[in-house]
């Protein structure tokens, strides 16, 4: 367990530094006003935000790993020219980083990512990406797409459903002054049409494929119960050929 917590201080002190080079450069970003964004600059958001990614999916940390692998997708299709720089994504993205610095306290604090609202950033990014969370996307993420909404109006709404206002989001949004009613009304109606025309929900994978993957997900699961349970017969030796293996694997 001390092996096990130091490395999650070195994650935590790793990642809270990375937030923060995610947070300056995209300042940056917003305050250059380009129409296309600096590729060097974004690429280091990239990377950032990566590196989150991959260890705290390692480490367990399921809520923040889902956090950060949407805020890469955004990224990558700005990396790759997919999406203009524009105030809505680096708003939305500054927000993203608002969350992930409040879960790496939670971590900090109690051990688990858990117990942050963070669905509300989830449908933001998912919508800016291009790709629906579900089959049917959520009003706040039409919203967000639409520039109807800023991020923290829908946080603040959201918060306010969770401390048991049980009314639809639409009127809670309507009622803080958020959002005018005709344009829920619009969202609305735009998420039954979503809804009317059933979007595919499955694709077909190989099954010789499939089962690549599986055996792959089984060995990465053998190894980093390896490297967060080292033996002691051994001292030094069995994390060394566990990384190694975990290496091989990931490649």
């Amino acid at each position: 367990m001390d092996d096990l917590d130091e490395v999650i201080g070195e994650f935590l002190a790793e990642s809270l530094e990375n937030v923060d080079r995610m947070e300056e450069d995209l300042l940056a970003l917003e305050q250059a006003q380009q129409p296309s964004p600096d590729p060097e600059m974004v690429a280091s958001v990239f990377r950032a935000i990566h590196t989150i990614k991959g260890t705290c999916a390692f480490l367990g940390f399921n809520h923040l790993e889902r956090v950060a692998n949407e805020g890469e997708t955004v990224l990558g299709k700005l990396r790759d020219g997919q999406l203009p720089i524009t105030p809505e994504i680096t708003n939305t993205l500054l927000s993203a980083t608002d969350v992930i610095r409040g879960m790496l306290t939670a971590i900090e604090t109690t051990g688990s990512d858990e117990g942050v609202e963070h669905t509300w950033i989830l449908a933001a990014l998912t919508a800016l990406s291009g790709a629906a969370p579900a089959a049917v996307p959520q009003l706040g993420a039409l919203l967000l797409t639409a520039g109807e909404l800023r991020p923290e109006d829908l946080e603040e709404a959201v918060g306010q459903q969770a401390r048991g206002d049980a009314r639809p989001l639409g009127e809670v949004l309507v009622d803080r002054n958020a959002v005018a009613a005709d344009v829920v009304r619009e969202a609305l109606d735009r998420q039954q049409t979503v809804r009317a025309g059933g979007p595919a929900s499955s694709i077909r994978v190989d099954v010789a494929l499939l089962d690549d993957l599986t055996r792959l997900v089984s060995e990465l699961a053998e190894v980093r119960n390896q490297i967060l349970q080292p033996s002691t017969s051994q001292p030094g030796r069995e994390p060394a050929g566990a990384m190694q293996r975990l290496d091989v694997i990931t490649t």
